[in-house]
């Protein structure tokens, strides 16, 4: 934005420090601003001050303010302390602390819970005929570390089964290596700013009967930018099952399954 200066105002800003907090702020000039322009001066100048808190230079990226002892987290990095959530930034007069913002945390562990679907399962078959399904679904759990940062932790589960007849059943019995169900996927956490914080290609393998398919990731998130998080499985397909793969009928056993998607904040 570019702002037309009629005139130019010789003032000087006198500010009065006690213990690395201003504490008066002085013109030693009557001038008389705008109250739009008025605000704007104080924000600008507020940043400023945040900005060189630490006593140094001031700091560029304002995004990660330093506290006068050197300490340095993302701004608004969540933490829980003393059952409550504390959010990193500026607090009165610009000082950057851990500052309370009187949201309970009791639970030590869990601070939030997300599932792909909100209730129930996606349910997926294959696509020529009615031989295999997989019902699945994405949870994952917003937590705190041992330190009181938040972290995150997500598990995807499915159960195959085939249809007998009559009706679908599971896979009680025991396969051959080859016909073991699995699942293949891409496990993607993506940031506020839209770029991919860490993505994985996941092969899941049933272990026995009735060869449930799961994996489990854990993801720290002390030291990122607060806003809203992406997580999603894709591209994932089910193989393997009874009467899969016999080479007279083909590709029977194999299962696409839908997306799973969940959103959720980091931060306080």
């Amino acid at each position: 934005m570019v702002r037309r200066v009629d005139r130019i105002i010789d003032v000087r800003w006198v500010f009065t420090v006690n213990e690395g907090k201003v504490s008066r702020l002085a013109v030693t000039r009557d001038v008389t601003l705008p109250h739009e322009f008025k605000k704007e001066v104080i924000v600008e100048l507020t940043k400023q001050l945040v900005r060189g808190s630490a006593g140094t230079e001031p700091d560029t990226d304002f995004d990660r303010p330093v506290a006068r002892n050197g300490e340095s987290h993302p701004r608004g990095c969540a933490r829980r302390m003393d059952g409550y959530v504390y959010g990193w930034g500026p607090g009165a007069l610009g000082a950057i602390d851990w500052i309370n913002t009187l949201e309970n945390a009791s639970d030590p562990v869990v601070y939030r819970t997300f599932r792909s679907p909100a209730s129930g399962e996606h349910i997926d078959k294959t696509s020529k005929r009615r031989t295999h399904r997989v019902d699945s679904h994405l949870s994952a759990e917003l937590r705190w570390d041992s330190d009181g940062y938040q972290k995150l932790w997500t598990a995807f589960s499915a159960e195959p089964s085939h249809w007998n007849a009559v009706a679908w059943c599971s896979e009680w019995v025991r396969l051959v290596d080859r016909a073991i169900p699995r699942v293949t996927g891409t496990l993607t956490l993506t940031g506020p700013d839209g770029a991919v914080a860490s993505t994985e290609e996941v092969t899941a393998k049933g272990a026995r009967p009735p060869y449930p398919l799961r994996f489990e990731r854990e993801f720290a998130l002390d030291d990122v930018p607060s806003g809203t998080y992406t997580l999603t499985f894709t591209h994932a397909e089910k193989t393997g099952g009874s009467y899969s793969q016999d080479g007279a009928v083909g590709d029977l056993d194999r299962v696409t399954l839908r997306n799973h998607t969940l959103t959720f904040n980091v931060g306080a």
